[in-house]
Formats: structure tokens, sequence, C-alpha cells
């Protein structure tokens, strides 16, 4: 999808391509979120999904791909950097095989690639501060059209800028914090998604007063990102004195996207948004925020035959465990029938819960059939 839109704006879908491997924190964080919600309406019964598979699964890949992004500082993140850019640059890739090359060494060729390279730069700054002029305040009173596709020709020119300057910065220092990447990547997953979105923006379908504002509102928070992003970038690439004087260029008359809160996210009082009892349609609220708090409710109800298996067993109900502890303690009278079953549909009823699984399967217990 992003390959066909970049081609019909006129953009390069080179560095589209190498968004997921830039950074995937954005799919890690719906999941993360959902995460969230979940132990926040559990409340205390949350410690019944610690050990579950697919929660510790979640943890796993998100580490993994924390790292990917170059937010850790566990490895190293420079050949993912040096492959994005020998991809997305014009010139790096040309620059660094010459420098590499010391026998055929061509110094005029050189000269020649790093004027190019000089003018390339100065040619995305004149593009921010042109940009950043028509989409200043007076300017957008004057000339509103166009206003959305103007405000991420300045994002996009000022992420070509800004990475230029970083991948500059990186290769003649021999000490860097690299968790800069982590940033850069998360700015071109940004603007990939301005790109689609302003391209239903645009699209005739999507007229309804309500669809419009919903678009208005991605398109605010998704340029307050990129802007927030790039700011990040500068400050983990370069020291004090160096930063203040790139941000004086990149935002030469000020910071201009802010969060837009138009929408406010419903989970404040989740309990309360999950209760259907005063509404009459079953879809008002979310259909994964319900079956959390379902489950909940059932928990409270087994909580007697819960604590009577954790306190015989020794061992705390979980998961991964409730069957066989269940059936122990439903063989020792422990529990009766009824116990019994309404534990274990509680349980079941936690398993039921599908987080949205972002990375595949590869990850997922495996059963063995005996």
């Amino acid at each position: 999808i992003l390959d066909n839109i970049s081609l019909q704006h006129g953009l390069s879908s080179q560095p589209f391509r190498f968004t997921a491997i830039l950074n995937k924190s954005l799919n890690i964080n719906q999941t993360m979120k959902q995460l969230t919600l979940l132990r926040e309406i559990l409340g205390s019964n949350s410690h019944n999904i610690k050990t579950e598979s697919r929660v510790r699964t979640f943890y796993k890949v998100a580490h993994l791909a924390t790292e990917l992004d170059g937010m850790s500082h566990e490895i190293n993140q420079l050949p993912l950097i040096k492959k994005a850019a020998l991809a997305c640059h014009p010139y790096y890739d040309k620059e660094v095989e010459l420098l590499t090359d010391k026998k055929n060494f061509d110094l005029i060729q050189f000269d020649k690639l790093a004027f190019q390279h000089i003018g390339y730069i100065l040619q995305n700054l004149i593009k921010l501060w042109l940009y950043s002029f028509r989409t200043s305040f007076f300017v957008r009173l004057l000339f509103p059209k166009n206003k959305y596709k103007n405000m991420i020709k300045r994002m996009s020119a000022s992420f070509a800028f800004l990475s230029d300057i970083i991948l500059i910065n990186w290769t003649f220092k021999k000490r860097i914090n690299t968790s800069f990447a982590g940033q850069l990547g998360r700015s071109i997953q940004e603007l990939a998604t301005l790109v689609t979105i302003y391209s239903c923006y645009e699209q005739p379908v999507f007229n309804s007063s309500a669809a419009k504002d919903l678009i208005k509102f991605s398109l605010k928070n998704g340029l307050y990102n990129t802007q927030k992003s790039l700011n990040d970038s500068i400050n983990l690439a370069f020291n004090r004195f160096p930063a203040l004087l790139i941000k004086a260029m990149l935002f030469p008359l000020g910071k201009p996207f802010h969060y837009s809160s138009g929408n406010q996210p419903m989970d404040n009082e989740i309990e309360s948004i999950c209760k259907l009892e005063n509404s009459n349609n079953e879809y008002e609220h979310s259909q994964f925020l319900q079956k959390i708090f379902d489950a909940k409710q059932k928990l409270k109800i087994a909580e007697s035959a819960e604590i009577a298996v954790t306190n015989v067993t020794g061992t705390p109900v979980t998961t991964d465990n409730y069957e066989t502890l269940i059936n122990r303690c439903l063989a020792a009278g422990i529990v009766s029938i009824e116990q019994s079953e309404q534990l274990r549909d509680a349980y079941q009823s936690i398993l039921d819960i599908q987080l949205t699984n972002h990375f595949g399967n590869n990850y997922e217990k495996k059963k063995h059939e005996e």
C-alpha cells in the first residue's frame, strides 16, 4: 500500500521499505496498550496472567524489536544504520566506496561527490525553510489550500536534512549514542503513516464531517509525533551546543506542531465503560475491554475456590497450571464440582482474550500431542 501511495505522489518508495526494519514500535505499542488495559481491568487479579505464555511472548519480541530499533545499547546498531543509508542516500554509498578503495582512490571524483553532497544538504535546508514559511500561521490564513500537504513536505524535508547531518556526524565520530537510530526510525514510520492518512483525506469517500475530523486529528498528532522524534534524534546524536544550532535550523519559526487532545481515550474509568447495563447497543464499547471485564467478574465469583486451591497446593494458580491444580483439588475434595467449574471458566475466559499478534506465530507455545 505504501509503495503504491509513494508512487502516486511521486515519492521514492525505497525509504518506506525500511520502515519495518528501522521501527516496529507502533505495532508493539498497540499490543502493550492492550496488555496495560488488561492489567488495569484485572487489577489485583493480574497475577493470574503473569506466567501466561502469550503474555511472555510479547515482552520477548518487544525486547528484540527495541534492540532492532536502536533503543537498546546491548547490540551495535551501526550496520543497520549503514544499510539503510546505502539504500536511501544518493551520495553516501559512492563516497564510502571511494574512501574504502585506497589503491584506486580518485580525489577529483570524491571532491565532485562531496560538493554534490553539500548541495543536497543545502537543497533540503532551503526546502525546509521554504515549507516552514508556507506553513506559518499568517501564510496559512492567506493561502489555506494544501495546508496538510505542505506540512508533510516540511517534515519530510526536515527528516532528509537531519538524517544526513546525523549520518555525517556518525561517520566522523568514534563514539556516539546509537539510540538515535530508533528515533529516526520512528520519524520515517510516522511520515509513512502521514502519507497514507493524507491519501485518505483527499479521497471523496471520506467526505463526512466525522471522518474528516478523525483524519485531521490523526494528521495533527502524526505531525507532532514526527516533530518530537526528530527533536529526540537531535538530543541523542549531538552535544548541547551543536544540538541547539541544528534545532534553530530545523525549527526557524519555533516548533509548529502541538499534541491534539480532541479525541480523549475512554480508558480513564475502564470498568464503567465496560458495564453495558445502561446501554441498548452491545457494540457501543470495545469488545476487547468487555472480554477483560467479564474475565474479572468471573475471577471474583471464583475467588474463594482460587484461594483454597492456592493454599492447599502451595502454588499460585495461573493460566499455565490451572487445569492440573483444579483436578488435584477436586479429586481430594478441597473444592466442589460447582467451584471447580467456576474457577475453570474464569481462567478459560482469560485465555480467550486474544491480544493482537503483530509478530507471527514463531514464539507461540507449541502443544505436543501425547
